[in-house]
């Protein structure tokens, strides 16, 4: 969906991001450590309802937030 601007639960092309808005509210942005935060990018279908989040570029080229990330969570067992 954040590529293509198409759902793919149901194929609408009418999706909503909040990229490029003041990021606000308690779903913008995930606390990693007691000071830093990630920002999220939230892209949604307003047909069907159908979300999608993605921790913003900036934040993942971001050497010491990425180690404060790597800290706090774990890769998912296989």
């Amino acid at each position: 969906m954040k590529k293509s601007g198409i759902c793919p639960k149901c194929g609408s092309q009418n999706i909503l991001t909040n990229k490029g808005v003041s990021k606000r509210g308690e779903r913008s942005s995930m606390a990693v450590s007691s000071f830093t935060s990630l920002f999220i990018e939230v892209y949604m279908c307003t047909d069907c309802g159908f979300f999608e989040e993605y921790i913003d570029e900036a934040d993942l080229r971001n050497p010491k937030k990425l180690e404060k990330l790597n800290a706090e969570f774990k890769k998912p067992k296989k």
